[in-house]
């Protein structure tokens, strides 16, 4: 299942893509990062149901997907 942000989650994530001079796909996946480590890195946290120890593996997938864009979008044309 896909998502769609609100009128107001898009704005403001164009307006942080716009200030970071990044494209938006991006700032959505930085953004995903940082609320998985903020809810789940968080050694004090308790989820309401279950564990969810796979946080770290998703974040590197994140990561390694930021990566693969920058690079694609960095390589010269041909």
């Amino acid at each position: 299942m896909n998502y769609q942000l609100t009128d107001t989650q898009q704005k403001a994530v164009e307006h942080i893509a716009d200030s970071e001079l990044r494209p938006i796909e991006h700032i959505v996946s930085m953004l995903f990062i940082e609320g998985i480590r903020f809810g789940y890195g968080n050694t004090d946290y308790q989820p309401y149901f279950g564990e969810c120890n796979e946080t770290v593996i998703f974040e590197n997938k994140l990561q390694d997907e930021i990566a693969q864009q920058v690079l694609t979008q960095r390589a010269p044309k041909s």
